[in-house]
């Protein structure tokens, strides 16, 4: 839950904000997360706010690279919470969030 000192536009900004941030890991299970060029993913976003880590899951994400680093657009946010961590991992940890597998944005 969000601390008790969050309004009701504290939590929909601190969505907005996070969503809004470079995703930190993607979900895109057919290919392992390996995702070809121009495909739909889902992302996870994570920002500090309020000295805790929020995160986004976003679905319908466009991934696209060409050559260097990908780029990802658009999307809907689907699910929108706070943890209890207070600090992001440098390298986050792979794993299962709502059930769903995610990896490393490559």
């Amino acid at each position: 839950m969000a601390p008790s000192t969050m309004s009701e536009d504290d939590i929909l900004i601190a969505g907005d904000q996070t969503a809004e941030t470079q995703a930190t890991l993607i979900r895109y299970e057919s290919t392992n997360n390996i995702p070809v060029s121009g495909t739909q993913i889902s992302t996870m976003h994570q920002k500090i706010i309020h000295n805790i880590v929020w995160i986004v899951l976003k679905d319908n994400v466009t991934y696209t690279k060409s050559g260097g680093s990908p780029t990802l657009t658009g999307g809907k946010v689907t699910s929108s919470f706070p943890t209890s961590d207070t600090a992001i991992p440098a390298d986050p940890v792979i794993g299962i969030a709502n059930g769903l597998r995610y990896g490393p944005l490559q």
